[in-house]
């Protein structure tokens, strides 16, 4: 006759072994599932920041340059031809939303695409002049609470006024960004 004692142990020790053989074939599968995923993961130990490739503007806006590696340039292409009068099509991955002509007064006058890139371009100037009264505003209180003059809370406030504008005008600088302008 078996005695309860020792159902007990053997019940309990075949719980254990098979418990135990699950624990390595799961062991087995997760290892077996993550040597891929290592093995493809490429680590270097120093990256490379991106190069920055952006043309260059000078002569008044006459001469745009280019970076010899720039993948700008390797979309233009370049072709000779003689004195007689041929015909050149140009074919540019861009789109001009913006041109510069001279006004009435000789001064230079900025004609946009769209009354929406107008609207954010005097945005953005406005922005830009607001900014810099605030800066100087600040700079005029911190002077005038050094030669006590202004309290503490005018400091405050020149801050905030200051911090805001520079938080305005980066919002317009971006959306302008984003449009394609090069501010």
């Amino acid at each position: 006759m078996i005695s309860s004692k020792s159902v007990f142990i053997r019940i309990y020790f075949f719980t254990a072994r098979s418990v135990h053989l699950f624990q390595n074939k799961i062991l087995t599968v997760l290892i077996l599932c993550l040597i891929p995923f290592f093995g493809s993961c490429r680590c270097s130990k120093e990256k490379t920041p991106p190069k920055n490739f952006r043309p260059t503007v000078s002569a008044d806006g006459v001469k745009l340059s280019f970076h010899p590696e720039s993948p700008g340039l390797k979309q233009i292409g370049t072709v000779e031809f003689g004195s007689k009068s041929e015909f050149v099509s140009v074919l540019a991955p861009a789109r001009i939303i913006a041109t510069i002509s001279t006004s009435v007064s000789g001064g230079k006058i900025v004609l946009f695409e769209t009354p929406e890139i107008n609207a954010q371009y005097a945005s953005y100037i406005a922005s830009k002049n607001t900014r810099i009264r605030a800066s100087k505003n600040l700079a005029r209180i911190r002077d005038m609470y050094k030669n006590q003059v202004a309290t503490e809370k005018d400091i405050i406030e020149a801050e905030a006024d200051a911090n805001n504008a520079q938080a305005q005008f980066a919002e317009f600088e971006g959306k302008l960004r984003a449009l394609g302008f090069n501010t």
